[in-house]
């Protein structure tokens, strides 16, 4: 049968081929498919592809994975869930400290800036008297380590000041001179530490037994606070608390069994002494606090007391997770050095000299996604200090996918005449920043070698308008460079690309107007106007429907007669019946149809659809003419059913 097929979700055929091994191509895919079974062939095969089965059939079932072990069939929205928390997944990293830490001699820095404020605040004698002669022992004559120098000559200082002022004169009382605060001592390293702890505690001894004045008036007892005797050489510790300097470049902490993205610790509820406090890991031995400790002068060889490897447990005085570490109370940092027991199974504290410098790794939390190329050679990442020349290449491959997240503005300032270029892989420059201000000059470029330009802001605003193909002499457009205008170097063409509508809409009137019209009678200075008013767009659509411009010219030169009947089918009525208002199956009469050709002046739509009309029942086409066509009688090939809708067009001339 050849009629037309207007019921699509019951007369639309099923394929009669099942195609799954098209190539994609846009000929195969796009240009070359002809029928709605041309697209289902396609799609099949898109499907397959993407279901990437180099077997079987388009209509099977997922495999099962099989290699290594037996997996699990994953469709699309699985694969969705799975590859968010593979990416997402927390992962431990270690990532090193490259600095050299030296638990000895943060104690005797602090010790010697003890005793510093001490003397400066009794250096003012109020009465005479002869103390005794100076000493000059164990001075310190020839630091060896840049850092260490400071805190020498910070004691050595004290030793001068003490032993000049020392020797009273007798008689009167004396000023000795105001506080002198220089020689401030900051971060020394382990190299001569023991002279220093010395000088120190002899500046210590020599204070105390002086203190007390012979006459004039007495200072008071002798003081025996903060006497740093673990600082002693040879003295050990089981514990050392890191300064700000010394804390890991993640500051924040991921405390406990959390999966919070920082540096791994654990609480330490008796902070500022040794202690067992673990983030459970794997084992017992194997705690995710736990970390690896090498010896600061090697940068490499463990340390070892008593044949055993130290390590140690990163610890928080805080015990709030996600809290950010710092020098000071209450988010101070710890470490405690441990080894393992005699029978390996577990963890002990142990007392390391306190000479005995280190360097250390921090366990990192971090997401599968965030992982740099070189995390999978040793697992671990290098932290560099401030005074390592570190280029930008450097700084960028290690940054890896991780955002930088400022928390002030940033600024990249160029110096005049200077261009900051971001050029692609074969060095060609894709965005250029040029400094001109001193000429007025400065210019954004995007260059030639941009593919697309690629603008998504919601709202695009240009103040000064915008130049458009400012390349050739006479190609320039302008838009809202005159303000309210656009304008042209040569002739304005506006034109539609490909099958596009072009659509010109006001606010207001529509007008078009051109040269020639100021010499015309025309009065009107906006021009032609499309509408003056709404009801002239109403009369528009009662003459002509809602059709083109010259669809409507069209109609009124050469249509001298047209009508249009819309009925309802009030009965069903199957094939071969007569179908009009006489017949009682339709709510409207269709009119005479006997006056034109049948199958050339006569259009009719059935729900919208048009029919394909026949001259008799043998055309086998969608309606023919019934009993009598001047009675407005027509035949269908099909059953016709309550409610259809019927629009007959009549053409004839």
């Amino acid at each position: 049968m050849g009629r037309s097929i207007f019921r699509q979700d019951t007369q639309v055929r099923k394929s009669e081929q099942y195609i799954s091994n098209i190539s994609p191509s846009l000929a195969n895919f796009q240009t070359t498919p002809v029928s709605l079974e041309d697209d289902l062939s396609v799609l099949r095969s898109g499907h397959h592809r993407l279901l990437n089965k180099q077997t079987g059939n388009w209509y099977d079932d997922l495999v099962i994975p099989s290699a290594l072990e037996t997996g699990t069939q994953r469709a699309v929205n699985d694969l969705n869930t799975a590859l968010h928390a593979v990416e997402k997944k927390r992962v431990l990293r270690d990532v090193w400290k490259l600095i050299d830490i030296y638990p000895g001699l943060d104690l005797a820095i602090t010790l010697v800036n003890d005793e510093v404020a001490k003397y400066e605040a009794h250096r003012v004698l109020t009465a005479g008297s002869v103390h005794g002669s100076a000493d000059g022992t164990n001075a310190v004559t020839a630091p060896t380590a840049t850092n260490l120098a400071t805190a020498i000559a910070r004691a050595n200082d004290l030793k001068a000041q003490y032993n000049a002022h020392r020797v009273d004169v007798s008689g009167a009382p004396a000023i000795h001179g105001a506080a002198d605060t220089t020689n401030a001592v900051t971060s020394p390293n382990a190299t001569n530490l023991a002279t220093l702890i010395t000088l120190v505690n002899e500046i210590r001894t020599d204070y105390e037994a002086h203190r007390v004045l012979t006459s004039g008036g007495v200072h008071g007892a002798a003081d025996s606070t903060n006497v740093v005797t673990v600082a002693a050489v040879g003295s050990t510790t089981d514990f050392h608390v890191f300064t700000a300097a010394q804390l890991p470049s993640q500051l924040t902490a991921a405390i406990g069994a959390v999966t919070t993205l920082g540096t791994v610790a654990a609480y330490n509820a008796s902070f500022g002494a040794g202690d067992l406090a673990e983030v459970v890991g794997s084992d017992a031995v194997s705690p995710k606090n736990l970390m690896p400790l090498v010896d600061a002068e090697t940068h490499l060889d463990p340390i070892l007391v008593g044949g055993k490897q130290v390590f140690g447990l990163f610890q928080t005085e805080s015990n709030t997770n996600g809290s950010t570490m710092s020098g000071t109370t209450p988010n101070r940092a710890q470490v405690s050095f441990v080894v393992r027991n005699t029978t390996g199974d577990d963890l002990e504290l142990v007392s390391m000299p306190v000479t005995q410098g280190f360097s250390y790794s921090a366990r990192e939390r971090v997401r599968l996604e965030d992982l740099t190329e070189q995390d999978f050679l040793k697992g671990v990442v290098v932290e560099f200090p401030a005074g390592t020349t570190v280029t930008r290449q450097v700084a960028y491959n290690n940054q890896g996918v991780t955002p930088v997240e400022l928390g002030t503005n940033a600024y990249l300032d160029l110096a005049t005449g200077l261009e900051w270029d971001l050029r692609d892989n074969l060095n060609a420059i894709l965005l250029k920043v040029l400094e001109g201000s001193a000429g007025g000059t400065s210019e954004v470029q995007v260059a030639a070698d941009v593919d697309k330009f690629n603008v998504d802001a919601v709202d695009n605003d240009f103040l000064n308008g915008i130049k458009v193909d400012t390349g050739a002499g006479g190609t320039t457009i302008n838009v809202g460079v005159t303000a309210n205008q656009i304008d042209a170097g040569g002739v304005l063409k506006v034109a539609s690309g490909g099958g596009a509508d072009l659509s010109l809409a006001a606010a207001l009137e529509l007008n078009l107007t051109d040269s020639y019209r100021a010499g015309s009678s025309w009065s009107l200075a906006d021009g032609l106007a499309l509408a003056n008013n709404s009801g002239e767009w109403t009369a528009f659509d009662t003459a002509f429907g809602e059709v083109s411009l010259l669809n409507a010219i069209v109609q009124a030169k050469s249509a001298a007669y047209r009508r249009r009947v819309f009925a309802v089918c009030t009965v069903t009525t199957t094939t071969g019946n007569d179908v009009s208002l006489g017949d009682g199956n339709i709510d409207t009469a269709l009119g005479d149809l006997s006056a034109g050709t049948f199958t050339e002046d006569y259009d009719l739509y059935l729900n919208g659809q048009y029919l394909r009309p026949g001259a008799n029942a043998g055309a086998n086409h969608d309606f023919y003419p019934g009993t009598s066509l001047s009675n407005g009688q027509i035949m269908f090939e099909f059953t016709l059913r309550i409610g259809d809708q019927l629009c007959l067009i009549d053409r004839t001339p």
